[in-house]
């Protein structure tokens, strides 16, 4: 854990894992994967939060092909909604 970095009670952080973040809010387990068997996911505004959603979107914008069509959707919902401009401004 870094100097300045804060871990709350209750939250359990895997073995050689380096905490970068402070750890408040959220109930998983921090893991040395991002991706499981369905991709990414978490609780809105706690695991996935508009920070992590638009540097995923960095990354991977970064590593394809430039002429390559990229389309983001989502559902009605205000959380959706949030990680879609997200990843909007990721991309952008």
């Amino acid at each position: 854990v870094k100097p300045g970095i804060k871990v709350w009670p209750y939250k359990t952080i895997t073995e050689n894992y380096h905490v970068n973040n402070s750890l408040i809010w959220g109930s998983h387990l921090i893991k040395k994967t991002l991706f499981g068997n369905r991709g990414i996911s978490g609780e809105a505004n706690f695991d996935i939060t508009p920070e992590f959603a638009s540097l995923i979107a960095c990354c991977y914008s970064s590593i394809i092909d430039k002429t390559t069509s990229l389309v983001v959707s989502c559902d009605d919902s205000s959380s959706s909604i949030m990680v879609k401009q997200a990843v909007l401004s990721g991309i952008l």
